[in-house]
């Protein structure tokens, strides 16, 4: 029998922004809502790097945090 579900809250985003080549816009998009962002990629790091440029070409600074699968809650704390 499964364990009832823990107690959380779930805010969705208010913006998504999705579709081909839209990931040129990462960093203009990150800009405008700051300096600085957590870019969290899976285990192929190599995948990010269109992320990456779009990060440098807007000047933001940022940290990396890979995951293989979804994180847990105790990780992303």
């Amino acid at each position: 029998m499964p364990s009832p579900a823990s107690a959380f809250e779930f805010a969705p985003p208010e913006r998504i922004v999705f579709g081909p080549g839209r990931v040129t816009q990462a960093g203009t998009l990150t800009a405008s809502l700051g300096n600085s962002a957590m870019l969290v990629t899976g285990r192929d790091l190599r995948r990010a790097e269109p992320v990456r440029e779009s990060f440098r070409s807007a000047g933001l600074n940022w940290v990396e945090w890979a995951v293989a699968g979804e994180p847990t809650v105790s990780e992303v704390r």
